[in-house]
């Protein structure tokens, strides 16, 4: 089951992402972390191509970063940059973007309909008498070149930026529990292919955005499970539901009601004193963090710490209790935090404490015979309904549950050495 997934890409700035729509939607984990970076040329470095940026009058922009490295090494060479220069940008965002260092005119920037630079061609051939600067990446292609020549233009290309890996240190490699890896381009395939233990056996899925990631996914002996850029896919956030759609297909016998049956004998429907956390230390001890472990599946986020003789004693009261056999007191407790900062009446808090709690008494068998605390708190302003609040309390339980799993079976495996 998906519950983590890893996508080498910046994280988006806005809320509005279609990202973030499937982290509510599906209950799972994304993580933003590029496997490369840019860096920007020194004005020393620069100076090697013996270009003169001041002789040109016109600035083609085909990214942000060319933006931004145009403008700071013009900074760092006491540049100022005439009020008469014209920008000609692939998209309109990047055309808004140049507002950040200069004054936006319209008869000065000039901007392509769909993204691409076929777009743009008719803009700048109504300024055939320019003289044109391509500000590009160390790694890049000479087609946007070849058809300025192509066309008679007088242009230059120079060196601004470059793009270099971004590996992983090696306590990120060794804390790695993503289920998914999402390359978005071929840098990083063949090093995580060699440095994340497990990748090439299959133990991860891998999906790739472009037939380019693709070829270097498989050349690099990693199984591929999802491929976005294509007609049936256009973006990877349609890729990446139909995918998870299909997988929670697979695997909607194994979270059905069966799965609680099973265990009902042992553990009866119902939510005991002796299961809610009423003790101060403990909570302390919760939110302390020395121990503490936590995950999130929207709108819930759970902090659960596994319980030592110290903090899983149970009262006088609750041991002399003859309501509950021994064989039937579950190990498991639980606490339910909803923020004032989100809901400010009383009754919205009590109704989301209400749902989360009924969630987890019909669904407590998941994790009721481990010895663990388990801290609830609600993060979103809006209310959910009941079915889909139930579906991320047992999307947390069971990824604490094999969680804790895990761990112990370390636990046994160092043991074992030792003996």
């Amino acid at each position: 089951m998906i519950k983590k997934i890893l996508i080498s890409q910046p994280k988006p700035a806005s809320e509005k992402s279609p990202y973030f729509d499937i982290e509510k939607n599906y209950g799972v984990e994304l993580v933003f972390r590029p496997f490369i970076k840019v860096e920007g040329l020194t004005a020393k470095e620069f100076r090697q191509q013996k270009i003169d940026i001041l002789s040109y009058t016109a600035i083609i922009f085909t990214s942000r970063h060319a933006v931004d490295n145009f403008f700071m090494i013009a900074k760092d060479m006491r540049l100022t940059i005439p009020e008469t220069m014209k920008y000609f940008c692939v998209t309109e965002s990047i055309s808004l973007y140049i507002q950040k260092y200069t004054q936006y005119r319209k008869r000065k920037v000039f901007f392509g309909a769909t993204g691409k630079f076929d777009d743009l061609m008719p803009h700048i051939l109504r300024h055939k008498t320019e003289k044109y600067l391509l500000p590009q990446s160390s790694a890049h292609t000479d087609e946007i070149a070849k058809i300025l020549t192509a066309k008679g233009l007088n242009h230059q290309e120079c060196i601004m930026y470059r793009t270099v890996s971004n590996n992983f240190t090696e306590e990120e490699i060794k804390n790695f529990d993503c289920d998914m890896l999402i390359f978005s381009t071929p840098t990083g395939v063949n090093y995580l292919g060699e440095s994340l233990p497990g990748i090439k056996e299959g133990k991860y899925k891998i999906g790739v955005f472009g037939p380019t990631t693709a070829k270097a996914v498989e050349s690099a002996g990693m199984k591929l499970d999802l491929m976005a850029g294509t007609p049936e896919y256009p973006s990877m956030v349609a890729a990446l539901r139909s995918y998870l759609d299909k997988e929670n297909k697979e695997q909607q016998g194994r979270l059905s009601l069966p799965l609680y049956v099973t265990m009902s004998h042992t553990y009866p429907a119902t939510l005991h004193k002796q299961e809610r956390i009423c003790s101060k230390k403990l909570i302390d001890a919760i939110f302390a963090g020395t121990k503490s472990r936590s995950m999130s599946a929207f709108p819930l986020r759970v902090v659960y710490m596994p319980l030592d003789e110290e903090h899983n004693g149970n009262s006088a009261s609750e041991q002399e209790d003859g309501n509950m056999p021994n064989t039937q007191r579950p190990k498991a407790k639980m606490l339910i935090s909803v923020p004032k900062r989100y809901f400010k009446r009383a009754v919205k808090r009590n109704r989301v404490k209400r749902q989360v709690r009924e969630a987890y008494r019909k669904n407590k068998s998941i994790i009721a015979d481990k010895a663990v605390a388990l801290a609830f708190i609600w993060t979103d302003a809006q209310l959910h309904d009941s079915e889909q609040v139930e579906k991320k309390v047992v999307n947390l339980l069971t990824r604490v549950k094999e969680k804790l799993e895990k761990t112990e079976d370390g636990n046994h495996h160092a043991t074992t050495q030792e003996a």
